[in-house]
């Protein structure tokens, strides 16, 4: 067979998208010999970030790759609304076309789509109205043309068949994985901090910044990568985005990762956290619960004083088990089911 994968997520460096496309095309690589692969992906800005991704897999003669220099909202229209110009015509004839973020072409091939979650539906007002109506649009054209969906959570899954009516047996339910450079590092403590990954509307970082002052420490400060909201708290540092090695450290190094988003499709950092040794605060919605199981502190994520709660319980009384629960999920196993899925559309 020759499958086609939508890489252009890979752009978005930093994001769980580009985490997923990355880490699932490098371990079917290195298991599967016998399908063709052709890489495939667009940005007018960012095409050496996909070509120096593609380039890895030079050294596999099953893998080929095309790049275009198409601005995203060009294809959206072409694509999303227009469903016009098949992707056969940019990259010739295939077998299985699969897509997940953000774009839909059609195509004369089998699809199997990726569906990260349902937040448009689930939470939207916590949700960008231009994401809102991309969305929507590649969505309907999902439910109407893959033959089977991919749900990265068993909460997805659900979400999928709520507001896609789509029938369940067109889901397959594989799981993420935190990437292998996430691991347990000693490093010198020479403060203390609790870690918030992420600073989207959904991370709900109110409540969180709320919860902190509670706590009124004067010994511990909250770290935030990304842009938080405003506050006058002098022990809330904010320090942009961070590449995956400086993350390894910041984890390895916190007291706790407080990640209570108010939806969550599948929730990395809950694993990179605990691969990395690293107590968890989570939320008790959506798919949380699926990936942090006894690993984990829950909490309400509409109520500080729970937040607050559960972050003092971190301290106090700390989780074990948090290597053991990360490693149930593995990027090897996802490729191998994804490959299966593949091949049991021949």
């Amino acid at each position: 067979m020759k499958i086609a994968i939508d890489i252009s997520q890979v752009a978005y460096i930093g994001t769980g998208v580009a985490a997923y496309t990355e880490n699932l095309v490098k371990n079917i690589s290195k298991i599967d010999k016998n399908n063709k692969y052709i890489l495939f992906g667009s940005s007018l800005r960012n095409t050496k970030i996909i070509k120096d991704f593609c380039e890895e897999f030079k050294k596999y003669p099953n893998f080929s790759y095309k790049i275009f220099k198409f601005p995203p909202s060009f294809l959206s229209l072409l694509w999303n609304k227009m469903h016009v110009l098949p992707i056969e015509n940019l990259i010739g004839k295939i077998d299985i076309l699969h897509t997940s973020d953000w774009l839909e072409p059609p195509s004369r091939a089998l699809k199997v789509t990726t569906i990260h979650d349902m937040v448009i539906f689930a939470d939207p007002k916590n949700t960008p109205e231009e994401i809102i109506s991309t969305m929507i649009k590649k969505l309907s054209w999902v439910a109407k043309e893959t033959k089977k969906i991919i749900a990265v959570s068993e909460s997805t899954k659900k979400d999928i068949i709520k507001y896609l009516k789509v029938p369940q047996e067109k889901i397959e339910v594989i799981y993420e994985a935190a990437s292998d450079i996430f691991k347990k590092t000693e490093i010198a403590k020479s403060d203390k901090y609790f870690l918030v990954v992420g600073a989207g509307r959904r991370k709900n970082l109110e409540n969180i910044i709320a919860a902190f002052n509670l706590l009124n420490r004067k010994d511990i400060r909250l770290i935030i990568t990304g842009r938080s909201m405003s506050h006058t708290n002098k022990l809330i540092k904010e320090i942009g985005f961070v590449e995956e090695r400086e993350l390894v450290n910041l984890y390895s190094g916190a007291l706790a990762l407080i990640y209570v988003p108010t939806y969550e499709g599948f929730g990395l950092p809950i694993l990179e956290a605990l691969k990395c040794g690293c107590q968890v605060v989570t939320s008790n919605v959506s798919s949380l619960p699926e990936v942090g199981g006894e690993a984990v502190f829950y909490c309400d994520p509409e109520s500080k004083e729970d937040i607050a709660d559960k972050i003092k319980l971190s301290i106090a009384s700390p989780k074990k088990g948090l290597e053991i629960q990360a490693n149930k999920f593995s990027w090897e196993k996802a490729a191998l089911e994804t490959v299966k899925l593949y091949e049991s559309l021949s």
